[in-house]
């Protein structure tokens, strides 16, 4: 016969099992998606150069571990803000300006993957998270090349442009694949010269 205290003990330790389990489940689950975001385990044509990469939501859904609304929330955050955003340049007029940097990671709790899109402007004057938008866009430009396509975080993108003779501040900044936009927390930028 089993003993009242003996089976508190054996209902408990069922219980402490249990959530062991279901814990380890979803930090499973997490890892996973976290591998499959990131690109370390390929997915579908996530990792092929000119096709459409799957967002942190689709590989979410596709897991099948979690509701709509909890993929949802994954995309809720802002995209990483762009690093080591460097200007170079060759004298004479025009001027022939390279603009490097290197691509920050989407939104959310992975913080991997691509962002969906940038924003790349000049200006005469400073340019700063407030006045952004009236900056002028690059591609705006006459005879301006089309932006490059975003890469994986933390690889590096350039562009190049000609410009007339003066002072240029460029801006760049991220935003996600959410209707509106999540734009990156601050605009990072660079002058000439």
């Amino acid at each position: 016969m089993v003993s009242r205290k003996n089976s508190l003990s054996i209902k408990g330790q069922g219980a402490l099992e249990y959530l062991l389990l279901i814990g380890g489940a979803v930090l499973i689950a997490v890892v996973i998606i976290s591998l499959l975001a990131t690109g370390i385990i390929p997915y579908g044509n996530q990792q092929v150069q000119g096709q459409v990469q799957l967002s942190q939501e689709e590989i979410c859904l596709q897991s099948g571990l979690f509701t709509p609304a909890e993929c949802a929330a994954i995309d809720a955050g802002l995209p990483g803000d762009f690093r080591n955003f460097n200007l170079s340049y060759s004298s004479g007029a025009p001027q022939n300006i390279t603009l490097s940097w290197v691509w920050p990671g989407d939104d959310g709790i992975l913080q991997g993957g691509t962002i969906a899109g940038y924003e790349l402007r000049y200006s005469p004057a400073i340019i700063t998270n407030s006045n952004f938008s009236s900056a002028t866009p690059i591609t705006g430009l006459a005879g301006a090349s089309p932006l490059p396509v975003p890469g994986p975080a933390g690889s590096v993108g350039s562009y190049s442009i000609t410009l007339p003779p003066g002072g240029y501040y460029f801006g760049i900044r991220a935003f996600d694949d959410v209707v509106p936009p999540n734009y990156s927390a601050n605009v990072v930028t660079n002058h000439y010269p």
